[in-house]
């Protein structure tokens, strides 16, 4: 079959929907069940427009490819996520594709640009070093079944922590940015940003486990619940989205404790498969996951593209 000419170019309004439809597609692949209202309302991020930081592919008017980049300002970067439905690659769209977000990061100032694939995914780790992309780090994919642990440690781990109150989202968002300043990819929260991830259609803040001394948060974990497709129709699975402790009070056991709590709120949602990513180099949460029954199950590998920027002459 011949396939018609790929056009690359900025995404207007009037493509959302499609896009939307395809992301949808695109996660059946990968066994997520997906809905157009969630790919829409994540369009309508704080800070991000679609008109500037997304670009799509299209064939024959079908959108069949995206490229999707976050601005991350306070590490100076564009985090790129993107995808071409499998019948229109080795086309020359992805780096089209990439020379519209290469422009998108000079207008805005970024040095670099980072993406991440899974470790199996050849196609794109032989791709992206051709685009100019270098490797810059590995993330640990880890599983655990909620069924193998200990019934009287999550119940014991329930007894200390609670669910976040709405009134503590900027609390928590100003604890995160302190536990998390300083580590590779963190870009800084603003309260808006905050407020709307942990409250998009599948989430909520009661997602969030804490543990508490009086009025302050000491730690907590970030859970989120979705479906999946299965043999026998769809299934929830578990994510722990992040898990952080007040930097004033490490190695006092919170983040176990706050684990495990949360591990127990998704049980309670009827979730047994729950999954999380870790930095490889982080080795003190790798061995808090470790022993608390995660396993290694795979890889994310992060490549970078430095971004060169455009300099005056005189």
């Amino acid at each position: 079959m011949k396939i018609p000419e790929l056009t690359v170019r900025p995404c207007l309004p009037a493509d959302c929907e499609r896009l939307a439809e395809l992301l949808v597609v695109q996660n059946k692949i990968y066994g997520r069940r997906e809905s157009v209202q969630g790919v829409t309302e994540r369009l309508k991020r704080p800070g991000f427009d679609p008109e500037k930081d997304l670009f799509v592919t299209e064939s024959d008017g079908s959108i069949v490819g995206y490229a999707w980049s976050t601005i991350e300002e306070t590490i100076s970067r564009i985090h790129l996520h993107g995808w071409i439905s499998p019948d229109y690659r080795r086309k020359g769209a992805g780096r089209k594709l990439l020379n519209l977000v290469s422009g998108r990061a000079k207008e805005r100032g970024m040095a670099s640009i980072h993406t991440g694939v899974y470790q199996e995914n050849r196609l794109a780790r032989d791709i992206l070093p051709k685009l100019g992309f270098s490797y810059l780090k590995r993330y640990i994919e880890m599983e655990l079944e909620v069924r193998t642990l200990s019934p009287d440690k999550l119940d014991m781990a329930v007894r200390t922590c609670r669910q976040l109150d709405g009134s503590e989202e900027a609390s928590l968002a100003e604890l995160q940015n302190r536990a998390f300043h300083n580590h590779w990819g963190y870009n800084l929260y603003t309260y808006d940003t905050f407020h709307f991830d942990i409250n998009l259609n599948n989430r909520s803040y009661r997602d969030i486990i804490v543990s508490t001394e009086g009025s302050r948060i000491t730690g907590y974990c970030w859970t989120e619940v979705s479906e999946y497709y299965g043999p026998t129709g769809t299934t929830k699975r578990g994510t722990i989205n992040m898990l952080g402790v007040d930097p004033e009070l490490q190695n006092r056991g919170i983040g176990r404790t706050v684990l495990t709590a949360g591990l127990a709120y998704l049980k309670g949602r009827g979730v047994n498969h729950v999954s999380l990513s870790v930095d490889a180099v982080n080795r003190n949460a790798w061995r808090l996951y470790r022993s608390s029954g995660f396993t290694e199950c795979g890889s994310i590998l992060w490549y970078g593209k430095t971004v060169r920027q455009e300099t005056g002459t005189r």
